[in-house]
């Protein structure tokens, strides 16, 4: 009997196993589905579904029918499911699919009042249990703490699962311990930007969800090793290439270069195809392959503009002696990057001090503080002590460390103090204006897309209408919407061009333009214009499109970022050049 090649590489796996199966032996042994979310099985699955559960009136697509059935065989799943393509159906109808007596859905904040409206409509066209829908707020407070306990849900459903993206927040952990206190409850994630720039961002959810099929190692060390390898900022070793290589010789058994003789990047790009590999392959993983838009995308830079004075000399002070223009000194990386983008733009941000009198006493006892308690909720969090409100009561009644302690001793001492307000500097209106001037000049209605409040309360004086934070989402008028308040999860398909001013990271990037380029859009073509005219600007999109590379290359889930059509704003000829 001729044996296979995948036979071989498990003998050469056995080979080196010394006593117990290694992470990676778990790994490889997993079994491998290749079910396409537009294959003939996911249409039999959309229209068995729509039969079972349908009251008439609508169909489910192919990727909620195939993501049904999946939760139904396994009690789980993992969805990459890219922006717009159902994952709202498939948050709704996962309870019954499972079986579950007790399922719980989590959304974004924001999200809440738009998925109680697709409830009803989901309600009147299909038969299911409703989810509690809970917001992924009420996890974050202190009252927050008991809400998973006091429902005891079997199943819970995280739409937008990157809102638990950080295995440190106080959420993440309360939702994580909710699963150690009950091991036999389900979990479905559902997202299309589960990772932003880690595999430690959706390790811990592949885990909750899959369990011992997570094809992710178990261990941390393993982990973060893994995670060296494949993240666009690790920093592998060679024993770190070594440790992973097993996974490129089941990715292409045929495959005979070792780590040694490659290049880094050819090295990562290597190991990330054959980790995509496995993780779309491994059953209880449901992604998507094609948008859900069929619209041209276009992507515009505005690199042209004559920079102000005021701006180019603001940044080259920056850049060479790290001082805002109050003179302000600053001392870290991420500090510096945010002035500069603001700056940018034309503002920067600054303490008033009353009398103008600088409280270093309070700066330095609140900066303590801060570390401290960062600290404590990083590396010796403990239930009921998982929030900054809540390790203040635990000390108050005796508890934490000598340096936790001392660290509020001081805070205690001087936090009593009003906070100095921060007011926006404006040194330059001319990119503000340029903004303004180029949405009253489009023809259709169009968006400004914001994330600072100082360019919210600019655009107001100008008399933009402006929807930011606690606003209903944009009806159809030009006007301008805040990324954080309205650039995930809404539908805003009425629209089909839009400016950028402020280019957020890849994941969000990608669920900004997905708010128009999704199911429902009518025109042929969607633009996103994006201001590009300084060289931190610069920086951001290139940022953003590394950041979507990876996601890409990675999870499998195609990009908007990777797949739009790059142009630049031609002023004076009132064109686009490639």
């Amino acid at each position: 009997m001729k044996t296979s090649k995948i036979d071989l590489l498990f003998d050469k796996l056995d080979s080196r196993r010394e006593v117990t199966p290694t992470c990676m032996d778990r790994i490889l042994a997993i079994p491998s589905t290749g079910v396409s979310t537009t294959s003939a099985a996911a249409i039999h699955a959309a229209e068995y579904w729509t039969k079972k559960l349908g009251k008439g009136g609508a169909w489910l697509r192919p990727v909620q029918g195939i993501a049904l059935q999946t939760i139904a065989d396994r009690k789980c799943m993992l969805g990459l499911i890219g922006v717009g393509a159902g994952k709202t159906g498939i948050c709704l109808l996962a309870g019954t699919a499972a079986g579950a007596q007790r399922p719980l859905l989590l959304a974004p904040p924001a999200l809440i009042n738009q998925m109680r409206a697709d409830l009803e409509w989901w309600k009147d066209h299909f038969t299911f249990t409703p989810p509690l829908l809970v917001s992924y707020g009420k996890l974050s407070v202190a009252s927050g703490s008991s809400i998973l306990d006091d429902y005891e849900p079997d199943l819970i459903i995280a739409d937008e699962c990157h809102y638990l993206r950080k295995p440190n927040s106080t959420r993440t952990k309360r939702f994580r311990r909710y699963f150690i206190d009950r091991p036999t409850a389900g979990f479905i994630g559902v997202s299309g930007t589960v990772t932003s720039s880690s595999l430690l961002d959706y390790a811990h959810l592949l885990e909750l969800s899959l369990r011992e099929n997570a094809p992710v190692p178990l261990s941390q060390y393993e982990l973060m090793r893994w995670a060296a390898t494949i993240d666009p900022k690790g920093e592998p070793t060679l024993a770190d290439w070594r440790l992973v290589w097993p996974l490129v010789e089941w990715y292409c058994s045929d495959f005979f270069n070792q780590p040694e003789v490659m290049s880094n990047e050819k090295r990562r790009s290597t190991v990330r195809a054959a980790y995509q590999t496995r993780l779309v392959t491994t059953p209880g993983v449901i992604y998507t392959q094609q948008f859900s838009c069929d619209a041209s995308l276009h992507l515009i830079r505005h690199n042209q503009i004559t920079l102000p004075l005021e701006i180019a000399a603001a940044l080259k002070t920056l850049e060479e002696s790290w001082c805002r223009p109050d003179g302000e000194e600053l001392s870290e990386a991420s500090q510096k990057s945010a002035v500069a983008k603001n700056l940018s733009i034309g503002f920067y941000y600054r303490w008033l001090w009353p009398d103008g009198q600088v409280d270093y006493e309070w700066l330095e006892a609140r900066s303590i503080w801060n570390k401290a308690v960062r600290e404590q909720l990083t590396y010796r969090s403990r239930p009921g002590v998982d929030s900054p409100f809540l390790v203040q009561e635990w000390i108050e009644t005796g508890g934490g460390s000598a340096s936790l302690r001392s660290a509020w001793s001081g805070w205690s001492q001087v936090k009593h103090r009003p906070e100095p307000p921060k007011e926006a500097v404006w040194i330059s209106d001319e990119i503000i204006d340029y903004a303004v001037n180029w949405l009253l000049s489009q023809s259709e209605p169009a968006i400004l897309w914001y994330k600072s409040l100082a360019i919210e309360t600019a655009l107001e004086v100008r008399g933009i209408s402006v929807y930011g934070a606690g606003s209903p989402a944009p009806l159809g008028e030009s006007c301008a919407a805040s990324i954080l308040a309205h650039g995930t999860g809404k539908n805003l398909q009425h629209y089909a061009t839009a400016l950028i001013m402020e280019v957020p990271g890849g994941s969000l990037c990608e669920q900004l333009i997905g708010r128009l380029h999704r199911p429902g859009q009518l025109r042929d073509l969607v633009a996103f214009h994006f201001l590009d005219h300084t060289w931190p600007l610069s920086a951001a999109f290139k940022k953003a499109q590394e950041d979507a590379r990876y996601i890409e290359e990675s999870t499998g889930v195609r990009q908007r970022l990777n797949a739009a059509r790059l142009l630049t704003m031609n002023h004076k000829r009132e064109r686009y050049n490639e």
